[in-house]
């Protein structure tokens, strides 16, 4: 029997079990883009470019039947075997709200990028709507390593 709660576990399980993950320097060659430290930037897909996790087809706004990619470029090296990834909605007044979750196992603690890509549904199921903006955020502790925004449209 698929209840609502094994659904979300299916599903935190697709959303955070794919990461992939570099120690490597900024030097780039090739397609795609490296975010600024600090930064996560989202498209259609990610990339390894010169060593780096880069995005590709980067944009912001995705429908609900897309693929969403992202790269963050932590601001310094993880720290930390334990990092927190949040979604927050982003209300109209500037204010976050969140949204969903979860602590995501890091076993290098000298990664500085993170990468994944997973439908744009997978957000809908965790709470996010079509028609509002999104953050997506990395955290150790208190400190925010990096962030980046995204919006759903139908």
């Amino acid at each position: 029997m698929c209840t609502f709660l094994n659904l979300r576990r299916i599903l935190l399980i697709l959303l955070v079990g794919a990461f992939a993950l570099t120690t490597a320097g900024t030097a780039l060659a090739g397609k795609g883009s490296l975010p600024p430290k600090g930064a996560i930037w989202f498209g259609k897909q990610y990339a390894h470019s010169g060593g780096n996790l880069v995005i590709v087809g980067r944009k912001s706004s995705f429908r609900v039947k897309d693929n969403i990619a992202w790269v963050a470029h932590l601001k310094g090296p993880a720290g930390s075997h334990s990092l927190m990834l949040t979604l927050w909605l982003k209300k109209s007044n500037g204010k976050l709200s969140k949204v969903w979750h979860h602590g995501k196992h890091i076993t290098d603690v000298r990664v500085t990028e993170l990468a994944n890509v997973v439908p744009a549904q997978d957000f809908v199921t965790l709470g996010a709507h079509p028609g509002h903006k999104y953050v997506l955020t990395y955290d150790r502790k208190k400190t925010r390593l990096a962030a980046g925004g995204f919006s759903l449209k139908k």
